[in-house]
């Protein structure tokens, strides 16, 4: 693990860091004002000096300069070298030449040895031209040390006239420089040891911002991740421990409210898919047993259906032979009618003969009466008479036969065709009650056909139902085993 990973998953190192970096800003700005606020103190400090140094010199010694008194000046001079070892005090013309000095090395030379920087320079050579002090002291390092000069104009006063007449309002200057390096040696001093303060300061505090944090967020943090964590592996037994009312444990016991909600929905989902279990079980029976049923109810309309088919085409073929038995008896009764007509011709001739045979007696009888008459001359043609009269009884004799059979068979023959139109209007009701047969047994077949159809969907219906309630009870037996998981 990286290092920066490791900061990044430690939330107290990274409120801390930015607490800490805010405290550093805070210090450091504190530390830098406090520095420039006593740097700028030390400068107007050390200016305050220099006016108060400065106007003091210029008291002493412009008395002996108005007079003339160049000795007494010079002695003023080598008194103030003595005295103070880190002030030097340069009096130059309005040429810029140094006319007394604590330096003696400087006197006669141009203020350019004394001042180095070309800016103080002019403003020295601004100063002898306007006869106006500058504003602020002129800062320096000499050697690597810090000095400050104050420049005074020596203007043309009354007392100074006498010498120097009245044409020039400007005289010359003077330059008082001291040094400032010890006070800004002790500001560096306690600048640093501001530094030092303030960074056991920030020390301390963060040591008491962590222990704090440590102690306030870190811990019940913690105790939450813990927490959680036995949440994240299904033990919901564990509480936080509510210690205060700030926001952290405001979550704490939002997060207890939540754990216990869990507790109360787990348990209720575990009742709910307990029961869901047994009914996913019962109804899959159900659907298996209602399944089977459909199964056995198809495959027994499957089987009404092939007997309806196999009927309907029965019915067809019936029909077909009552319809060709009814053709035979209308030929059968044509049959009869013919008979019939035949047995009337028959009865007419036979009729005929026996009218014949009627007349035929009559004439033999006459011949008979006649031959009697006759004596012995008629006997032969007596007995042919008596012949024909005979035959003329006989054929009338048959000719009655005849008549009697040719009734009976007529009378047999009707009643023949009376059967035979009974028995054809029989068939033709049978025809027809046959053919609304074979079209109920065609609706049949068809209601059967479709019947067996719905019942395979039916079928299959319930059988998708059925892998359907399977995957229910499943995932009820799938949702009872997870539910088992949680510990509440």
């Amino acid at each position: 693990m990286s290092l920066f990973a490791f900061f990044e998953k430690r939330l107290w190192i990274k409120v801390l860091g930015g607490i800490l970096a805010a405290l550093l800003l805070v210090f450091g700005f504190i530390i830098i004002t406090n520095v420039n606020f006593q740097k700028r103190l030390i400068d107007q400090q050390a200016d305050d000096y220099g006016e108060t140094l400065a106007t003091a010199i210029e008291g002493t010694m412009f008395d002996a300069l108005a007079v003339g008194d160049n000795d007494t000046v010079r002695q003023q001079f080598a008194r103030l070298k003595e005295k103070t070892r880190d002030l030097d005090v340069f009096v130059f013309d309005a040429t810029g030449e140094i006319i007394f000095g604590t330096q003696k090395e400087t006197i006669g030379k141009n203020l350019a040895t004394t001042l180095s920087d070309p800016h103080h320079l002019a403003t020295a050579r601004k100063m002898l031209e306007t006869g106006r002090s500058p504003d602020t002291a002129l800062r320096e390092s000499i050697s690597g040390s810090r000095y400050i000069s104050l420049l005074r104009p020596i203007l043309n006063e009354k007392r100074c006239q006498h010498c120097h007449g009245k044409t020039r309002r400007v005289l010359g200057g003077i330059q008082v420089r001291t040094s400032v390096e010890k006070a800004f040696v002790a500001a560096d001093q306690i600048r640093n040891k501001s530094i030092v303060v303030g960074f056991l300061g920030f020390f301390l505090l963060g040591v008491v911002v962590y222990l704090l944090f440590r102690r306030s967020i870190n811990r019940p943090l913690n105790r939450l991740l813990e927490v959680t964590g036995y949440m994240r592996r299904g033990d919901l037994t564990h509480s936080l421990t509510i210690t205060g009312q700030d926001e952290i444990n405001h979550m704490m016991a939002r997060l207890n409210l939540v754990m216990q909600s869990l507790r109360d929905m787990i348990a209720e989902i575990k009742q709910n898919a307990d029961v869901l279990k047994e009914l996913a079980c019962s109804q899959a029976a159900s659907v298996e047993e209602t399944s089977a049923s459909i199964e056995e109810i198809s495959n027994m309309t499957k089987q009404t259906a092939e007997n309806a088919h196999r009927a309907d085409e029965l019915m067809r073929e019936v029909k077909a032979v009552v319809e060709e038995a009814s053709q035979s008896i209308d030929r059968l009764a044509q049959s009869m009618a013919d008979i019939k007509s035949s047995n009337e011709q028959t009865s007419k001739i036979v009729t005929a003969i026996d009218e014949i045979a009627f007349q035929t007696n009559l004439l033999a009888l006459n011949a008979a009466v006649e031959a009697a008459r006759a004596g012995e001359a008629g006997a032969g043609f007596a007995v042919v008479a008596d012949e024909v009269r005979n035959l003329a009884l006989r054929a009338a004799e048959a000719a009655k036969n005849t008549t009697t059979l040719i009734e009976d068979t007529t009378s047999r023959v009707n009643e023949g065709v009376g059967l035979m139109k009974k028995t054809d209007a029989a068939f033709s009701t049978l025809s027809e009650k046959i053919g609304t047969a074979c079209t109920l047994m065609n609706d049949i077949d068809t209601a059967a056909r479709e019947q067996s159809d719905g019942i395979t969907h039916v079928n299959t219906a319930i059988s998708e139902i059925d892998q359907g309630v399977q995957k229910v009870a499943a995932s009820a037996e799938e949702l009872s085993g997870a539910i088992e998981t949680f510990v509440i």
